[in-house]
């Protein structure tokens, strides 16, 4: 998990996030909301326990509900990436590139809830 302010000298994690990462971090600094980009390796359960009691799949797992205010997605280098805010205090905007590695129950939320972001 990479967690991005929107501060100077982030630039140097170009090529190693998405780039909407980058974008969204500078862009919401104001508003006070954190970028965090899910990474290869991370346990979407255990790594996030910060969001609730099994992370990232607190609210998925009971009844399914989308722990989201909102969910978008870009394309980016071939692939989508998901960009999803947090509720219910929208402090953190996630986002999730769309690959294997990503836990299949938050990418099917991500991908039934998601509206293309036309950038």
């Amino acid at each position: 998990m990479v967690i991005l302010t929107g501060e100077e000298g982030e630039e140097v994690l170009r090529g190693c996030v998405p780039e909407i990462a980058l974008r969204r971090a500078v862009e919401m600094r104001r508003e006070g909301v954190a970028v965090v980009v899910v990474e290869e390796g991370d346990d979407v359960d255990l790594d996030y326990r910060w969001t609730g009691r099994f992370g990232l799949l607190t609210h998925l797992d009971d009844h399914y509900i989308a722990p989201f205010l909102f969910v978008r997605f870009v394309h980016e280098g071939g692939r989508r990436v998901f960009e999803a805010l947090l509720a219910p205090e929208g402090k953190y905007l996630l986002v999730v590139p769309d690959e294997e590695w990503v836990d299949d129950r938050l990418l099917v939320v991500l991908d039934v809830e998601g509206e293309e972001r036309v950038t």
